[in-house]
């Protein structure tokens, strides 16, 4: 009984450790808690295009994808994109979507994420 008392511990830390350890797992890639580079940038509900259409693993996604964006032009592209393809998920399950609240790619911009 020791001994599984000791155990128990070790195996719930290497099963975190062992998970993090995997792409596309862990905290960081919690789309409710992750900020970006930039702490006043929010991926959530209230203002991702399309949030109640995707699965967490297509917001976590999307997050990635935004980040990795080095031009304006380039996230304006991309999110015209998103918003083509939401719009189209949304009419095939009989769903409608708020317009956008914000312009990600404007904020961005504002906050120096763009290289170029």
């Amino acid at each position: 009984m020791k001994l599984a008392r000791m155990l128990l511990p070790l195996a719930f830390s290497l099963s975190a450790l062992s998970a993090s350890a995997q792409p596309g797992v862990g905290l960081t890639d919690d789309p409710n808690s992750w900020h970006g580079k930039n702490p006043g940038l929010r991926f959530d509900r209230d203002n991702t295009f399309g949030w109640t259409v995707m699965t967490q693993r297509e917001r976590i996604e999307h997050r990635k994808k935004l980040m990795a964006i080095t031009s304006y032009n380039d996230c304006k592209a991309y999110m015209a994109e998103h918003h083509q393809q939401m719009q189209e998920r949304a009419a095939e399950q009989g769903k409608s979507l708020p317009a956008s609240q914000s312009d990600i790619c404007d904020q961005m911009k504002a906050s120096g994420q763009f290289t170029h």
